[in-house]
């Protein structure tokens, strides 16, 4: 699945990988915002943004928002941390390069560092390769302004990002 969720959100992987149960297939439910971007100036993505899921599947966690840095040379820096209850913190952190594509912004991940030094984090660096892979993302650009976007993957997951002030 080439989409943002493995881009933004590649710590259910992990979760996955090490859970001893699963609940069976959830539907992400689809969002019902509008999509009312048509174009988009590059210029007003840079910056450090917060993220937050606005459609979680079910008991998916949201409560850590990821960080997102955008620079102007075209590199970013997505930072991540899952507290996974029992098997403890992972604090991941994704580089790589974006652009925008007319409604588009459009990520190529070149780099996943676990750094939180959890026992587990073994497993991100064993299946890094597999998710560098897979984690080529874009994202469509449905409402933007100077402080708040929001965007929506190929796999249909919305976020909504805050400006973080310096």
């Amino acid at each position: 699945m080439k989409s943002v969720l493995r881009f933004c959100m590649t710590w259910i992987f992990l979760i996955t990988l090490t859970a001893c149960a699963s609940s069976g297939s959830v539907k992400r439910p689809a969002y019902s915002g509008e999509d009312g971007v048509g174009s988009l100036d590059q210029a007003m993505i840079i910056g450090q943004w917060r993220g937050r899921i606005l459609n979680p599947i079910e008991g998916e966690e949201t409560a850590d928002a990821p960080v997102m840095n955008y620079m102007a040379d075209g590199q970013f820096v997505y930072d991540s941390r899952v507290d996974t209850g029992g098997m403890g913190v992972f604090e991941l952190q994704f580089t790589g390069t974006w652009q925008v594509d007319g409604e588009w912004i459009r990520h190529e991940v070149t780099d996943i560092q676990e750094r939180s030094g959890n026992a587990l984090g073994a497993l991100a660096n064993l299946f890094k390769g597999r998710m560098l892979k897979n984690s080529n993302a874009r994202l469509n650009v449905y409402e933007a302004d100077n402080d708040r976007i929001v965007v929506v993957s190929d796999d249909g997951m919305a976020q909504e990002w805050t400006r973080m002030t310096p």
